[in-house]
């Protein structure tokens, strides 16, 4: 088993490795405010993602995603939760 597929395929796993590198890349391109990162979810994320092998002629044979990435951003903590003190939580 793989780190992103179920299959024990090295140009697989390079595929999705690959993939996720440019998307890191254009995330990180964005700047976008107050984001800690993201997190690779769903299927590729458990290592149980799917990719598909389409053969093209006699001697040629592309890899391709078999489904989509899913990600979870992580925004940084924006704002901290102010501690009431009992006298105020009675008001």
């Amino acid at each position: 088993m793989g780190r992103f597929t179920a299959l024990d395929a090295p140009d697989m796993e390079a595929l999705v490795s690959s993939a996720l590198a440019g998307i890191g890349r254009e995330v990180t391109a964005l700047a976008v405010p107050r984001l800690q990162g993201v997190v690779l979810g769903g299927g590729y994320g458990r290592g149980e993602g799917g990719v598909k092998r389409v053969e093209r002629g006699e001697l040629r044979v592309e890899s391709t995603l078999s489904n989509d990435l899913d990600f979870l951003r992580l925004p940084r903590r924006v704002c901290r939760r102010r501690r009431r003190s009992p006298r105020s939580a009675r008001r």
